[in-house]
């Protein structure tokens, strides 16, 4: 299978790249930046930093930086199953720890998938009554929030990123569905 390895990251790989330092926004420590995700979830460790953001006390990231990569790739398996229902057929800590880039990707596609329409469905529920539908100003209101906070965060942490900044191109606020900077159906 293909590894993470090569020198060009996908298109895809740079928006898992963006959303996964969107979530590790306020740890101002940088060990926290992923550059690229070969070198990001080799050992586990960010990958179950992700998962505690996503569901704070739900793994021990604490202890984790003694533990084998090879443990805490079985930790985030086991954690992303038990505690969010996620799960990747033919996945095993192997494919983690070697940076495969068709498991990892899937694993954080979900990561990401669960987290946005958590997101999205707390929004609702503050904002909306519980039997309406999730209006489309709610749903622009948090993606524009969403790039206000992921902008805030890379302009703070450039230094620290050495010259290997997203090749993103973030958008400007967008007004609706319709507006131009979605034609690729991607915020970024």
């Amino acid at each position: 299978s293909r590894q993470l390895a090569s020198h060009m990251p996908s298109r895809s790989e740079q928006i898992l790249v963006a959303w996964m330092n969107a979530q590790l926004a306020g740890h101002d420590d940088a060990q926290w930046f992923v550059r690229d995700m070969r070198h990001a979830v080799g050992d586990g460790r960010v990958l179950l930093k992700l998962l505690d953001r996503m569901q704070p006390g739900c793994c021990v990231t604490s202890s984790t930086s003694l533990s084998s990569a090879q443990s805490n790739a079985k930790l985030v398996l086991d954690v992303c199953q038990e505690h969010f229902g996620l799960n990747v057929p033919g996945m095993s800590s192997t494919d983690i720890v070697s940076g495969n880039a068709k498991y990892v990707g899937k694993l954080v596609s979900h990561m990401m998938w669960y987290q946005c329409t958590r997101s999205l469905v707390s929004r609702r529920l503050e904002t909306t009554t519980t039997t309406s539908k999730l209006a489309e100003k709610t749903v622009l209101q948090w993606s524009n929030d969403r790039v206000k906070r992921y902008k805030k965060w890379l302009s703070t942490h450039r230094d620290s990123m050495a010259g290997n900044e997203p090749k993103l191109k973030l958008s400007t606020t967008i007004k609706s569905f319709r507006d131009k900077h979605l034609n690729d159906s991607l915020l970024f």
